[in-house]
């Protein structure tokens, strides 16, 4: 039933307020619920989260990411990218995707390859003569 009302306020209530049941401390056993195996609470407590994440503002979404993670709920939200329930699978793919993708410019530069790192041989495509040699 909390679960409930949590994800009731984190839809319909004001960012303040969200922000105020996050200072509360509600991330953690949100998180923790997440090892349930009844798909109903395991969408109401990912709806909450989800929801949190959407209200909480840019200057404090890296603490709510970080509370996420280091209470093992990233973990969870993960594992549930393998439930058969299409709609806890779609939206732990979301979570993940949205606030924890590891994708960056930094990884895979604009032509799609990985950038060389240091020490490591560059070569360029250089076009080899068709003729034969003579020695």
């Amino acid at each position: 039933e909390a679960a409930w009302c949590i994800s009731n306020l984190t839809l319909s209530g004001t960012p303040p307020q969200v922000a105020y049941v996050v200072e509360q401390g509600v991330i953690h056993p949100l998180c923790n619920l997440l090892q349930q195996h009844d798909a109903q609470v395991l969408q109401v407590c990912l709806d909450a989260i989800h929801n949190i994440l959407k209200q909480t503002a840019a200057d404090k979404i890296d603490d709510v990411t970080t509370e996420i993670e280091e209470c093992g709920g990233l973990d969870k939200i993960e594992n549930l990218q393998n439930h058969p329930s299409q709609e806890i699978y779609q939206q732990a793919f979301d979570i993940i995707e949205k606030y924890y993708s590891t994708e960056t410019d930094e990884e895979t530069s604009t032509n799609g390859q990985a950038p060389a790192m240091e020490g490591d041989f560059s070569f360029n495509n250089q076009t080899v003569p068709h003729q034969n040699f003579d020695f």
